[in-house]
């Protein structure tokens, strides 16, 4: 509470002092809102119930969202805050206050909305495309791609990821791929011969095995792949005269696979007294690595099963301010006779946004190509040519967040005009005015006799209505409802004595 008009330097006895709420607070009438210098030399002091706090007005869950109440309730003072469900983005402010409007309370900003994750559609490629030809497509949905066919020679090989998922807004889980023309030279190992993957042309993927003819050794890897820079990866073996320290067809033993490397120490030798190999050692294989993986720029690698051996998988992950291209999650991955990562390693680029949307009656004055991370616009209305001014309705300034995603959905700038108020058996005590333009208020109280049934406080809505509607001045009381909320506490302002002396 706080004291009405100015505090003297002396009061009498009998004397009366009045108190009212301070702004955010509603008074209880059962309470009394005075204290009089008593005979006592004292001032009987006043409930500390005597008012308590507003309410703003009750949140509702949005659609494929929820509402948290981070303070327990929605009266003067608390915050609300917004979240989406998995699929959904939030477009506007996540944190709400109830906070004061003139003599009254509300929340700090409209509620938000939670928005369907949707993505543009991925690009077109080269000698190659998908099927799916829609202008949205929703979260998790998958695009795949494949290549066109090819009259005039060469089949079209498809490199990279065949399909692509939107994972957020305008976000897909990774470039498109590349349709191209991949052929390898026909293989020829001089002293050997062709075991598997005979075929006239060897494209993208084609697949060779080798084998040495008799008295020649195999140096090298038995298994080559047709790459996409058209070359055999691993390089084509040899047949020599030499045998190998190691080879992976020796008779008893089980020999290193393609994914596991010989320990050079534990060498495998023929001995010609018994005719027989020396034994192998179950130490004389280990797993391959695959290539060690260095932090992107703006970026770091997680090793997921802490190690870079065959099986194993990394993760990369982007600093604040930069988004993946790229896959996320890569194998070490068996290919052919040796062991490589799943994919290309990611790269970490800058967030960016291209300009947000230009709108009708309005705009704003950054004119860019492009906008870095948090960077912002701020929208302004144009000035009409009219009797009515443009008022902006929506959120006035957007964030750059993701890589062209921006925090909400730009403005609008239109004439809003809400016809003048009227309550029966009521006054207008706030807000006057000849023309009620958007977000204007307007605070009523009712005539000796009468009751306020609904909110003192109307607002000029973005449609040109009231909302909430305006109330009634009734000559019944409402309802008194069966939640009270906490009242604060109150404090006597009032110390000294009666009788002309110093307050």
């Amino acid at each position: 509470m706080e004291l009405t008009g100015i505090a003297k330097d002396t009061y009498d006895i009998g004397e009366r002092v009045e108190y009212q709420c301070k702004p955010g607070y509603k008074r209880r009438p059962s309470e009394a809102m005075f204290t009089m210098c008593s005979a006592e030399d004292n001032w009987p002091p006043l409930s500390n119930d005597a008012c308590y706090k507003k309410l703003c007005t009750i949140p509702v869950d949005p659609l494929n969202g929820q509402v948290n109440f981070l303070n327990g309730s929605y009266e003067f003072g608390t915050e609300i805050q917004f979240v989406c469900n998995r699929g959904f983005n939030l477009i506007g402010n996540e944190i709400l206050v109830c906070e004061l409007s003139g003599s009254g309370v509300q929340w700090s900003s409209e509620a938000p909305v939670c928005e369907k994750v949707l993505c543009q559609p991925p690009p077109d490629i080269a000698n190659g495309g998908y099927l799916s030809k829609k202008d949205v497509f929703e979260f998790l949905e998958v695009v795949t791609y494949s290549c066109d066919h090819n009259p005039g020679g060469d089949q079209f090989s498809l490199i990279g990821e065949s399909s692509l998922h939107c994972m957020g807004r305008n976000v897909w889980s990774g470039s498109p791929p590349e349709c191209k023309v991949v052929r390898c030279l026909h293989p020829v190992v001089p002293n050997g011969r062709q075991m598997s993957g005979f075929r006239a042309k060897h494209f993208y993927g084609a697949t060779v095995t080798f084998e040495c003819r008799e008295g020649f050794f195999l140096h090298g890897d038995s298994m080559v792949v047709c790459e996409a820079d058209s070359t055999w990866q691993p390089p084509l073996p040899r047949c020599l005269q030499e045998p190998a320290l190691l080879t992976t067809n020796i008779p008893g033993t089980q020999g290193c696979s393609a994914r596991s490397t010989p320990r050079l120490q534990k060498k495998l030798r023929f001995l010609p007294s018994s005719l027989a190999w020396s034994p192998v050692s179950t130490d004389a294989c280990y797993k391959n690595y695959c290539d060690l993986q260095v932090d992107p720029v703006h970026g770091q690698v997680i090793l997921v099963n802490k190690s870079y051996e065959f099986g194993s998988q990394i993760q990369f992950v982007c600093n604040d301010g930069f988004y993946l291209v790229g896959n996320e999650i890569l194998h070490c991955l068996l290919n052919g006779s040796k062991v490589h990562w799943s994919g290309e390693a990611p790269l970490c680029e800058k967030v960016s946004c291209q300009p947000p949307p230009q709108i009708p009656n309005g705009g704003y004055s950054s004119a860019k190509d492009v906008f870095q991370y948090l960077e912002s616009v701020t929208y302004s209305c144009s000035r009409s040519a009219g009797p009515e001014e443009f008022s902006l309705v929506g959120e006035r300034k957007l964030f750059c967040l993701g890589q062209h995603v921006w925090s909400s959905s730009p403005p609008e700038c239109k004439v809003v005009s809400c016809p003048q108020p009227v309550v029966l058996n009521g006054r207008q005590r706030s807000g006057f005015g000849v023309k009620h333009s958007y977000r204007a208020r307007v605070t009523f109280e009712c005539l000796h006799g009468f009751f306020l049934h609904g909110n003192s406080t109307v607002v000029c809505s973005a449609d040109s209505t009231w909302q909430p509607p305006a109330p009634q001045c009734r000559d019944t009381p409402p309802a008194r409802g069966l939640h009270m909320p906490a009242s604060p506490k109150v404090f006597l302002a009032l110390r000294g004595r009666a009788g002309g002396r110093r307050f």
